[in-house]
């Protein structure tokens, strides 16, 4: 008892910090398929089509699919090129029917179908990127029609994706050629388009274009952030049992104290960013969503239904017990260091008594 009076601040603070710990553990699911997958997704998104223009877009990428489907039975991909049901649209590839729930985090997804888990994979370096996981769930269909142990899923997932980055990589330093490359210029004119009728704006496939990449780049950088996130909050906790330690043997080790503080405070900025991130990432998808109200039409926008998972959740808990932990930390410290100070004797004035001043 007398132990848990004197370090109560400590232990406090030791609980905090390791709660805050442990609840990254979440992030890490919605990785394998395994004989029973887990997955505590940040949310789940799935496509739709309510409005004409997402409808004729989805149709058309479906037949897209259809096709890639049937050319990939045809060339001898799959053992069972002989056997008509293989065509059955049931058997090909399904990225964009809405049937399809993908389960997302940022280390990887699972895609549902009828409230099963389909399979589970890891993201890579896409993190929540929606673009980059519709793209590996072609790749990973594709894999699963050909020939069992010849290609592998993942495999032919992760090159798809790929080649999909490069892709934009590549469109992207085209597009901002297009002032200074004549072909360019041909290919983006517009039929019966003036050159000085299309120099008014970027063209809308541009404007795709840079939101496809901006998005593959900034889920990439808060992705980075995380994983720094995780170091801090591990830093952290590390520093605080250091602290205690400290405490416990009546050690005075300033520069512990100092970087406590430190990491204390670099956690709860990089939390910040990656929290904040992922908080408008998720605010952007909710504007694809089409309206509740029954009474108000569907813009050309409206393509997908996203709701928040049970891992935003917890990363609510998690930012806020950091956000209790730094102030935490500081008065722990300058507490433990009033009490350390030495009584000073000092007589009063006029009495000639001791007074003690702690």
């Amino acid at each position: 008892m007398i132990f848990l009076k004197k370090f109560v601040a400590w232990i406090i603070m030791l609980i905090i910090a390791l709660t805050q710990l442990l609840l990254y553990i979440p992030i890490f699911s919605c990785r394998d398929t395994g004989p029973s997958p887990v997955c505590i997704e940040q949310f789940r998104f799935s496509i739709i089509g309510s409005s004409a223009i997402t409808e004729e877009f989805i149709n058309s990428v479906k037949e897209v699919l259809k096709l890639i489907s049937y050319l990939a039975i045809d060339m001898g991909w799959s053992t069972r090129m002989t056997d008509s049901e293989i065509y059955r649209e049931e058997n090909l590839v399904d990225t964009f029917d809405a049937e399809n729930v993908y389960s997302v985090n940022h280390f990887g997804y699972c895609k549902k179908k009828h409230n099963s888990i389909v399979y589970c994979a890891r993201n890579g370096h896409s993190g929540m990127d929606v673009l980059g996981i519709l793209v590996r769930d072609i790749g990973i269909q594709l894999g699963m029609l050909s020939i069992s142990h010849q290609n592998e899923t993942t495999m032919v997932g992760d090159s798809l994706v790929l080649t999909y980055h490069l892709g934009l990589t590549s469109l992207k330093k085209f597009l901002k050629a297009k002032q200074t490359s004549t072909l360019s210029k041909v290919l983006l004119l517009e039929d019966g388009q003036t050159e000085r009728t299309n120099n008014t704006g970027p063209p809308q496939f541009a404007k795709g274009v840079a939101l496809a990449r901006f998005l593959q780049l900034a889920n990439a950088g808060v992705l980075i952030m995380l994983i720094n996130e995780i170091a801090a909050s591990t830093l952290c906790l590390l520093a605080v049992l250091a602290y205690g330690i400290t405490l416990i043997l009546k050690l005075k080790v300033r520069i512990l104290i100092t970087a406590l503080k430190v990491a204390a405070s670099t956690l709860i900025a990089i939390a910040t960013i990656t929290f904040t991130s992922t908080l408008l990432y998720f605010l952007a998808l909710k504007t694809l969503e089409p309206s509740s109200d029954p009474l108000q039409p569907p813009t050309k926008w409206d393509i997908m239904q996203v709701s928040v998972g049970p891992g935003f959740v917890i990363g609510w808990i998690r930012y806020a017990l950091q956000i209790i932990l730094l102030p935490l930390v500081f008065l722990t410290i300058r507490y433990y260091r009033a009490r350390e100070e030495p009584c000073q004797v000092v007589e009063e004035p006029n009495t000639g008594q001791l007074k003690d001043w702690a």
